[in-house]
């Protein structure tokens, strides 16, 4: 469970396979040459709860999935009436700047972009959360399965 919300006892349900392909598809190729050059591959995970959508994009190091990864969380608050491609599609651009950032940076530009904790950030026009971690998704994901078992 990756919600910002420590105390939560719901378990998420998985965004849509299409909506996460369309996402990935979307960022990829925007940023195709840009990851290219960095040595990055993307992956996008979210997950859904009641009250809460998370997104999560990893760039992980395209040769060697064990270097340097990087993974932004961004999380949004959702109601029952929340028109879900509306609020994705404000996490989308509220995540381009931070692609732009580690594809224009040094690695210690980079190294200065982890902040582990969730941080709310605002604008006039939306208010969503973030955080950034060394974290690789799909490992902790593949771990929490066999915790499971």
């Amino acid at each position: 469970m990756f919600s910002r919300h420590i105390n939560r006892e719901e378990k998420p349900s998985q965004i849509p396979t299409e909506i996460l392909n369309f996402i990935d598809k979307l960022i990829d190729e925007t940023f195709k040459e840009s990851f290219s050059k960095k040595n990055l591959k993307l992956s996008v995970f979210g997950e859904l709860y009641e009250n809460e959508i998370v997104l999560i994009f990893s760039l992980v190091n395209s040769t060697d999935s064990s270097l340097n990864t990087i993974s932004l969380f961004i999380s949004d608050d959702i109601s029952p009436t929340t028109k879900l491609e509306k609020t994705v599609d404000s996490l989308i651009n509220s995540s381009s700047e931070f692609f732009e950032t580690v594809t224009s940076s040094t690695k210690d530009e980079i190294d200065s972009l982890y902040s582990p904790r969730w941080q709310q950030a605002e604008s006039p026009t939306e208010s969503f959360y973030y955080k950034v971690s060394r974290e690789n998704i799909a490992l902790t994901i593949e771990a929490n399965k066999l915790l499971e078992q």
